[in-house]
């Protein structure tokens, strides 16, 4: 399922963000032998890009590509970050180098979180958006937990291979994308608007619900009726719902008896109103 590969996703992707903050000032100390003060430095130009990019840029970048290929290209480039990140300590490369590559994998974090978020909510209903956010939030603090544990581990025998494993697993993310496609809407038309079926009671019951046209069309009928009879209904609207809501109350739906005996109670009321009243408003 697409709900699948977005969790899948965001737990690699949050396993390697979270990983990355560590290793980073580790790997500057190591390698490039800095102080902590120049590493928060380092830190603290991250911090600000991501901020700036969140404000100024992801949604210029997902309005170009859209929702999934925002998140298929922006992991890409950051798998291809990671991987020269690695070089720059295999290859013994200027820090500066390695500090662009931080900045700019900021960059990339915040867009394609930016974008994997609205992703997911194409695929939530009302029924099911609080299990799917949920699990969505699980995967990603399991992999906030998971990452530097297993990251720091892998540090301990090649420091460089961090960031190939980080590139890998961004690279895997943006595979899974790929298999993530938006719900298609359906065309106005191709399909009946309510679908016929066996009338169920009480827990099984739901409730019809129709298409735009369809409530349309029924609000055209109602008010056509309403104009015909010679109901105020435009300087007296407030009546005339109140009337309505009191000609159509709520019918028990715990079994059919109780249903249709409910609905012939408020026929037989309608008729006797008429009979007592006439029709006037």
């Amino acid at each position: 399922m697409a709900q699948q590969e977005i969790h899948r996703g965001r737990l690699l992707a949050c396993s390697t963000m979270s990983a990355g903050v560590s290793m980073q000032a580790l790997f500057l100390m190591k390698t490039y032998d800095l102080d902590v003060l120049h590493v928060t430095w380092v830190s603290v130009g991250s911090a600000v890009t991501l901020v700036l990019t969140g404000m100024f840029i992801s949604t210029r970048v997902k309005n170009c590509f859209g929702l999934t290929w925002t998140v298929v290209v922006m992991n890409t480039f950051g798998g291809c970050l990671y991987i020269f990140m690695a070089q720059c300590g295999y290859m013994g490369l200027d820090v500066w180098f390695f500090v662009v590559c931080v900045w700019l994998g900021s960059m990339q974090s915040s867009v394609a979180g930016a974008s994997t978020t609205p992703l997911l909510n194409e695929y939530c209903s009302t029924s099911n958006r609080g299990r799917i956010i949920s699990t969505s939030q699980m995967c990603m603090n399991l992999g906030r937990m998971l990452g530097p544990l297993s990251y720091g581990h892998l540090a301990k025998y090649d420091i460089n291979a961090v960031w190939l494993v980080a590139g890998a697993a961004l690279f895997i993310k943006a595979f899974l994308t790929l298999f993530v496609r938006p719900r298609k809407e359906e065309a106005p038309g191709t399909e009946p608007s309510i679908v016929r079926r066996h009338t169920m009671y009480g827990e099984d019951w739901q409730d019809e619900v129709g298409s735009a046209e369809d409530i349309n069309s029924l609000g055209k009928y109602v008010a056509d009726l309403l104009t015909k009879g010679h109901y105020k209904w435009v300087t007296r609207r407030s009546d005339i719902e109140g009337l309505l809501a009191k000609l159509l109350p709520e019918l028990d739906i715990a079994n059919q008896e109780l249903y249709d005996k409910h609905v012939c109670e408020i026929e037989a009321g309608t008729e006797l109103a008429r009979a007592r009243c006439g029709d006037r408003c």
